[in-house]
């Protein structure tokens, strides 16, 4: 009969693992021609600080652009900022900060979608949570739009909403 096979495990000796160094926290570039800016963060308390911060944005950007902004404030204070321009921005999403803004928390790409549709919805007054807006151009929604906002609970009061925009329409009672 052969002598049984024994195994021996070596051992293994661990290493601690090198600290790899923490990487750079990644940009986010913006690169198009409209978006949706979200600012959690803010300082901002009156339409002043608002114009303040559009006249900031201005400054910043030497393109032709449409801007809209307005405070909300339902469960946190916060900015929304829609911007459209005939040419492509290329920057950082911070480089869209201002001094009272804090940074920016959220960007949506526009796409080219409806433009008019992203300017309205930073503008729109009937939303509960709006406090105040200023823009370049005031933009008229249609019916679908209110309707719309009021689906996603974002307006209560839809009859005095379309009636103020003249859209009251028996098939919208």
């Amino acid at each position: 009969m052969a002598p049984k096979k024994t195994t021996t495990k070596k051992e293994t000796t661990k290493r601690p693992r090198e600290e790899e160094p923490e990487p750079e926290k990644k940009k986010f570039r913006v690169q198009c021609k409209a978006g949706l800016l979200t600012y959690n963060e803010v300082s901002l308390g009156t339409r002043e600080d608002l114009v303040e911060m559009y006249n900031e944005l201005k400054e910043k950007f030497s393109a032709d652009i449409v801007w809209s902004l307005c405070l909300e404030e339902e469960s946190r204070l916060h900015v929304h900022v829609f911007f459209e321009c005939e040419t492509v921005i290329d920057c950082d999403l911070q480089y869209f900060q201002t001094k009272k803004s804090g940074p920016v928390g959220d960007f949506k790409a526009n796409r080219g979608k409806n433009l008019a549709r992203g300017h309205w919805y930073v503008q729109c007054e009937y939303k509960k949570s709006h406090k105040c807006f200023y823009c370049d151009k005031v933009v008229k929604p249609n019916a679908k739009w209110i309707v719309d906002e009021w689906r996603n609970n974002k307006i209560e009061k839809i009859t005095e909403a379309l009636a103020a925009e003249k859209l009251l329409t028996p098939q919208l009672i």
